[in-house]
């Protein structure tokens, strides 16, 4: 069942009543930030027998099994399960002897993920840009294209899931620009400056996928290590340069002497080139 105070997007009872014991899990798919359970039905479920789960983690939320819970920075440590702030719990039985064989939790301390029952899950997935993890020689400069030469901040233009590329959040993107030397509100990136900021966030989101599934801590040299020190006077990197907190596309963490912002233009604008025209009237210049 529902808890009593889940996030504001969730499946309401009717449809968990609807879904129990009457789904098997044939897919479990991921774009960007949303993950899709999709399921069939042994009963209709409003017309249909194939539909969707759409989660959405948000800031804090999370999926974990009895064997791995994800830690969250803003939430101390527990080897409980199911974790504190647990909205659901997601149960496979065996159909024969009814015991469960497996289950996730999800949970979300601040309740801004959402779990919604879809009967098409397309509209959702193909609204979404390139998936971060997905770049690649065939897509990559098509993405340039849609991160150069913008009037827009390139930090803006990371985080807008439905841009350029998606799965791409706060820490993710300060982190790309970060050791791209890139100061989040520069404008009027050049094709190379794309190109670089692409192969930074191809190496960045692989290897921070390799260090949860190990159980590992990102690299020393991450300003990710530094960003939680906010309160802190006189933060630093791990090249002892000084590390501040700027308001652009919300908070972000920079290094100032690296990454500077740059008065670049557009490198090449339309101009409107007025046609000589011979003055056949005699007597005027």
């Amino acid at each position: 069942s529902v808890t009593e105070n889940p996030c504001k997007q969730f499946l309401s009872n009717d449809d968990v009543a609807a879904l129990t014991e009457n789904c098997f899990v044939a897919d479990v798919m991921r774009k960007g930030k949303l993950v899709c359970m999709v399921l069939d039905c042994v009963k209709a479920v409003q017309g249909q027998k194939r539909v969707y789960i759409l989660i959405h983690f948000g800031m804090t939320g999370r999926v974990s099994s009895p064997t791995k819970i994800l830690s969250l920075e803003s939430l101390k440590d527990s080897e409980d399960y199911p974790p504190p702030h647990t909205h659901f719990i997601f149960s496979i039985s065996n159909s024969e002897n009814g015991k469960n064989e497996a289950e996730v939790a999800f949970s979300d301390p601040r309740r801004f993920g959402s779990l919604q029952l879809l009967l098409d899950m397309e509209e959702q997935f193909g609204e979404l840009a390139t998936d971060g993890l997905a770049i690649d020689a065939k897509n990559k400069e098509k993405i340039i294209a849609v991160l150069a030469e913008q009037s827009s901040g390139i930090k803006t233009i990371l985080l807008d899931q439905k841009r350029a590329v998606s799965g791409v959040g706060n820490w993710v993107a300060d982190e790309v620009l970060y050791q791209s030397e890139l100061h989040p509100d520069q404008k009027y990136l050049s094709t190379e400056q794309a190109s670089i900021i692409l192969d930074n966030l191809s190496n960045i989101l692989a290897t921070a996928v390799q260090c949860l599934s190990e159980n590992q801590n990102f690299p020393q040299d991450w300003i990710f290590n530094f960003r939680w020190q906010k309160k802190r006077v006189g933060v630093k990197d791990a090249q002892e340069r000084a590390i501040a907190f700027v308001k652009s596309a919300g908070t972000s963490v920079i290094v100032p002497s690296i990454q500077k912002k740059r008065a670049q233009q557009p490198s090449s604008k339309t101009k409107i080139v007025w046609p000589k025209i011979k003055n056949t009237v005699k007597g005027r210049a």
